[in-house]
């Protein structure tokens, strides 16, 4: 699975698109379903080789159920393949790709990416969580300044390095196998689903002391304690 392409960059319409969100059904996935036979996605075993070792763990194999976000999945979608997540985040949602960027001198250095929620939250395999929180977070973790910006779709074949006019769906064809890519799209979509309004609850008499940044740090803490002294998150 190669990180890159020759082709040319061409700006997607939808960057700038605010439509309603709406999250496909099952039969989005055909190949998932043929496979799954009847049973939940998140029980398939799928197998991603990797043209690249993620940059933790060093892995160039990884097995994913669809959907369920554990070690492994962050491992692949975290730590070397983050931009082929926030491509299917960008692709179901068009909200803008989200880029996690740390100063170095006198630029910005790429590190990461997901894509930013109409609330201006960080949307990626660790969830949703807000800019200004994780940006501060990510600056004590690096040492040095860095930032969670919105970006188009060019902005990210700059930071990518990919040529300029590469479609927008030049991650289509780095898959080897349509079940490769029903994993990814079927992983964004329950991303995206978590980030949704829910109706109401029942009145709770809980007091809840947990506050949005403490929810932040402990999704991110173990990739905050990795990144210290790490070159980067991405392959």
């Amino acid at each position: 699975m190669p990180s890159h392409t020759s082709t040319r960059c061409r700006e997607p319409a939808s960057d700038c698109d605010r439509r309603p969100l709406r999250l496909p059904d099952a039969g989005a996935y055909p190949t998932l379903a043929k496979v799954a036979e009847g049973r939940p996605y998140e029980q398939v075993a799928v197998e991603f080789i990797a043209s690249r070792p993620t940059t933790r763990r060093g892995l160039s194999r990884v097995v994913l159920n669809p959907g369920v976000i554990n070690d492994d999945a962050e491992e692949f979608f975290a730590w070397g393949y983050c931009w082929l997540l926030a491509a299917a985040l960008h692709e179901a949602s068009g909200w803008p790709y989200g880029l996690v960027e740390r100063q170095r001198e006198s630029s910005w250095e790429w590190t990461h990416a997901g894509v930013i929620t109409p609330g201006d939250r960080f949307l990626d395999i660790r969830g949703c969580h807000d800019r200004g929180g994780l940006s501060a977070l990510l600056t004590v973790a690096y040492g040095v300044p860095a930032r969670v910006r919105a970006g188009s779709f060019a902005d990210l074949c700059q930071a990518m390095g990919l040529a300029a006019g590469t479609a927008p769906d030049w991650w289509l064809g780095l898959l080897a196998d349509p079940i490769l890519t029903d994993t990814v799209r079927y992983f964004a979509a329950r991303l995206l689903q978590a980030c949704l309004p829910t109706p109401p609850a029942a009145p709770d008499r809980t007091v809840h002391v947990t506050s949005a940044a403490t929810r932040c740090r402990a999704a991110w803490a173990p990739a905050l304690t990795a990144l210290k002294g790490a070159p980067h998150e991405h392959d």
